[in-house]
């Protein structure tokens, strides 16, 4: 909390500060201080949260909870990275899936979004798309892209925190590593797996 009320207010006096009567340069400048204070915020709010569940403070909330809904809603919220790429993006039901399961639908759909969001930073042509099917005992998400894929040598610490890809990727993308780290650390508290395939010829199928 005292990390981030600080960027809290740096974010909203820049708000105000280009919504104020400034030549154009400045003004531009304004947005941009913005736009860095709301990326560290992002990387600050991802060391909190892995440093929660590190210390064992990430309480998993399960109750009944609608699977396309959810899925849907991180379809919806990410659409316009795909649309500023003009990347086929979308969801896609087994048939097998029911509407209702049991689980905590906010962590499903914080480790959704961090999935599908790298899966659509690093695809700059084709697609990218979430399936969601039925196994025992429960659901198998994936997220698969057409994008830049990963080495064999990345596969093998990608869940480790403040892992990236080449240097060359870390300075196109930017970004702090940490939100497969996160998504592997929930994914276990709740029971699960999770992993990666290096797809043929290019891109990745996280699941």
């Amino acid at each position: 909390h005292e990390i981030r009320t600080p960027m809290t207010g740096i974010i909203g006096m820049t708000e105000a500060l280009a919504d104020a009567e400034l030549a154009p340069a400045h003004r531009e400048m304004a947005r941009t201080v913005e736009s860095c204070a709301r990326s560290l915020l992002a990387i600050l709010d991802e060391i909190l949260d892995l440093s929660r569940i590190e210390a064992g403070k990430f309480d998993i909330d399960e109750k009944p909870f609608n699977v396309r809904k959810v899925v849907r809603e991180v379809v919806d919220v990410l659409a316009f990275r795909a649309r500023e790429k003009n990347l086929q993006y979308g969801a896609e039901f087994a048939a097998e899936v029911g509407p209702c399961y049991r689980g905590d639908a906010n962590l499903i759909r914080q480790i959704l979004v961090n999935l599908a969001g790298n899966a659509l930073k690093y695809t700059d042509e084709g697609s990218v798309t979430m399936r969601v099917s039925a196994v025992a005992g429960g659901l198998r998400f994936s997220v698969t892209d057409s994008g830049v894929g990963i080495s064999e040598e990345l596969q093998a610490r990608l869940f480790r925190p403040f892992t990236q890809g080449d240097e060359t990727a870390r300075r196109k993308y930017g970004g702090a590593g940490l939100g497969l780290a996160i998504s592997k650390r929930l994914v276990e508290r709740m029971g699960g797996e999770i992993d990666v395939i290096r797809e043929r010829p290019r891109g990745t199928t996280f699941w």
